[in-house]
């Protein structure tokens, strides 16, 4: 379905989000149609709704940096203007959907304008504010993780961060590179294929381990709170289970 609404209706509202905004700030005068910020949150809640291995954040930012734009279309500013406003939904949505006004105000000076100037900084740093009160009056001021306090018992400790890092950098790496060849070897198919083989991938890794489908930000949450508890190579195992969920998804 979410393949359908967005190859039929809003092909800008395929793919992750951030790429989309960057690419209608730099090649179409910060002007996204009313249309991808509507079916962008319908082809999103289908997809991450039913398990689909995909996070919240390009989604939100690109839904609302759609809402800025067309306020500053509705309102005829220039378009430096609707650049801050674009710019300032998609901190706003950050700040919403992770409780955390901060980030959502330096996502959209670093990520989406890439120029952390006073120029837009009290439009950005009002709207993200807004978009958290907003955030904490719907649905409370619950944090994204509640992280239990740790002691560090040793200074050597800080080598298997360093460790952890290198480790991370590596699959970092490995997951640019898998969700390059997700986004480029399955075009050979069969358009309506796609989604289905992908889709199939996906089940099937779910079926194994239901911790990938989704967010995973419960599951995390939950290994934080030390509700849960197991081996270390099955973590490791989950890690890459996740990567290859999410770049299928």
């Amino acid at each position: 379905l979410a393949w359908a609404i967005t190859t039929k209706w809003a092909p800008e509202a395929a793919g992750h989000g951030v790429p989309q905004i960057l690419a209608s700030l730099t090649l179409h005068r910060a002007q996204i149609p009313l249309r991808v910020p509507v079916l962008k949150t319908i082809a999103t809640a289908l997809t991450i709704g039913v398990g689909g291995s995909a996070g919240r954040e390009g989604s939100i930012a690109q839904i609302g940096a759609g809402i800025g734009s067309f306020i500053g279309k509705v309102t005829k500013l220039e378009e430096t203007e609707v650049r801050a406003l674009v710019a300032a939904g998609a901190g706003a949505g950050i700040a919403a959907t992770f409780n955390a006004p901060i980030a959502g105000m330096f996502f959209a000076m670093e990520v989406i304008l890439r120029d952390v100037s006073i120029r837009h900084l009290h439009t950005i740093a009002i709207a993200s504010v807004a978009g958290a009160v907003v955030s904490r009056t719907l649905i409370g001021d619950d944090l994204t993780f509640d992280v239990s306090p740790y002691a560090l018992d040793d200074p050597a400790q800080l080598i298997l961060y360093a460790v952890l890092g290198l480790i991370a950098v590596g699959l970092a790496i490995f997951f640019m590179e898998a969700l390059d060849w997700f986004t480029t070897v399955p075009d050979r198919l069969v358009q309506w294929t796609r989604p289905l083989i992908m889709g199939l991938v996906v089940a099937a890794i779910g079926f194994a381990a239901p911790e990938v489908l989704g967010t995973g930000q419960r599951f995390i949450g939950a290994v934080l709170s030390q509700e849960i508890s197991k081996a270390w190579w099955l973590f490791a195992l989950l890690a890459i289970g996740k990567l290859i969920a999410t770049s299928s998804t």
